[in-house]
């Protein structure tokens, strides 16, 4: 035992360069894009805190001293700032999408700063489901895929398209630990 631990010791510690040129590439055409109805759902919760958010501010600026002109420029600018995000919303709706591939789960999302995240199997320690009020109403669901520090959020699903989704992962999940604990 202890000739191997010396033997491991006494070997140099090396790390291989790896060529970027033989690094597998996640193309655009293996995403699945979400259901276009969910833009409603997006676009109503914008439409909901507007509305909302509309009445607190009209009501704080008309009880307010301001001259006239600034309370419209104050309420202008609240109109403007909610169609910024509306059309935000719309344009990064299209930028949304997820692919299942062998070893892991990816998404990508944003139109002013993209992401894409990849989560392998192996690390996922758990998949649900979640519905919100206006996600239920509209019927769709997220699926959640969560890892230690890293989730992967899935918006957007039919609620039987997200019960496939977590019940693969889930599957995948157990065939690995299976893999890892009894070869």
């Amino acid at each position: 035992m202890n000739d191997t631990i010396q033997e491991e010791q006494s070997r140099p510690f090396y790390n291989e360069w790896v060529d970027i040129n033989q690094l597998p590439i996640a193309e655009d055409s293996e995403f699945v894009g979400l259901e276009p109805e969910y833009l409603y759902v997006r676009l109503s919760n914008i439409l909901i805190t507007t509305i909302l958010g509309g009445l607190v501010l009209a009501i704080f600026v008309f009880l307010s001293a301001f001259t006239f002109s600034v309370k419209f420029m104050v309420l202008l600018g609240f109109v403007l700032l909610m169609a910024f995000w509306g059309l935000l919303t719309y344009l990064e709706f299209h930028q949304r999408g997820y692919a299942i591939r062998s070893q892991d789960v990816a998404y990508r999302s944003g139109y002013i700063f993209r992401q894409r995240q990849f989560l392998p199997f192996r690390r996922v320690q758990h998949c649900k489901i979640t519905e919100g009020l206006i996600e239920r109403l509209f019927n769709f669901s997220t699926v959640i895929i969560s890892a230690a520090g890293d989730d992967i959020v899935v918006h957007g699903l039919r609620p039987e398209e997200a019960q496939k989704l977590q019940q693969f992962v889930n599957e995948k999940v157990d065939e690995l630990t299976k893999e890892m604990h009894y070869g």
